[in-house]
């Protein structure tokens, strides 16, 4: 799949997955050598594995825990 490809579902589920509880981002990024769309949860990943499937439309979904982001406007 092409990256043009993938950059559409992102911005096709994007707004879906954002409501789901412990979604703090969502991009994309790499797994295997292929484009996949990377979830950032601030829940423990085996929680979000049973909220998000492991691919959507052909393309993985990699799931990441972070802290919630924060905005820094110190220069």
């Amino acid at each position: 799949m092409k990256l043009s490809d993938v950059i559409k579902l992102q911005e096709k589920w994007q707004i879906e997955w954002m409501k789901i509880e412990g979604v703090v981002g969502v991009a994309i990024g790499e797994l295997n050598g292929k484009a996949c769309l990377v979830i950032y949860s601030a829940l423990p990943k085996l929680v979000m594995e049973r909220k998000i499937p492991k691919s959507v439309e052909g393309v993985s979904i990699k799931i990441i825990e972070t802290d919630r982001f924060v905005i820094n406007n110190t220069p």
